[in-house]
C-alpha cells in the first residue's frame, strides 16, 4: 500500500510540473517531421510486422523545412495569421500551413 501511495504522489507531482516544460525548437520541428512518415500496408500481415517500410511524404517534409527555415509555428489550414504576417504553404496536397512576416 505504501508503494502505491508513493507512486501516486510521484505521478501527481510530475503532472503538476509538466505544464511548465517548454518544447525546444528542434523537438517541435522533429515532431512535425515525424508526422510526415507514412507506413503503407500491403497486406493484413503488415498489422503484425515488427518493422515496416517508412515512406516520407515529400510535400509534408518540404513544408516542415520551409516552416523551420522561417522560424515559424504550424497553424491550422483554416487558421488566420496575426497582423503583419501572411499564411504560407506549399502548392501540394499535404503541405503544412504557417505564418510568415510580410517581406518589404
Amino acid at each position: 500500500m505504501k508503494h502505491a501511495l508513493l507512486i501516486l504522489a510521484l505521478f501527481l507531482a510530475t503532472s503538476a510540473h509538466a505544464g511548465g516544460l517548454k518544447e525546444s525548437a528542434e523537438s517541435y520541428y522533429a515532431r512535425h517531421m515525424k508526422s510526415c512518415e507514412r507506413k503503407p500496408r500491403e497486406s493484413v500481415w503488415d498489422l503484425f510486422a515488427a518493422t515496416r517500410t517508412i515512406i516520407m511524404d515529400e510535400c509534408c517534409v518540404k513544408s516542415v523545412r520551409a516552416m523551420q527555415a522561417a522560424g515559424e509555428k504550424r497553424i491550422a489550414p483554416e487558421g488566420a495569421c496575426p497582423s503583419g504576417k501572411v499564411k504560407k504553404s506549399l502548392p501540394c496536397e499535404t503541405s503544412k500551413h504557417w505564418c510568415e512576416g510580410v517581406e518589404r
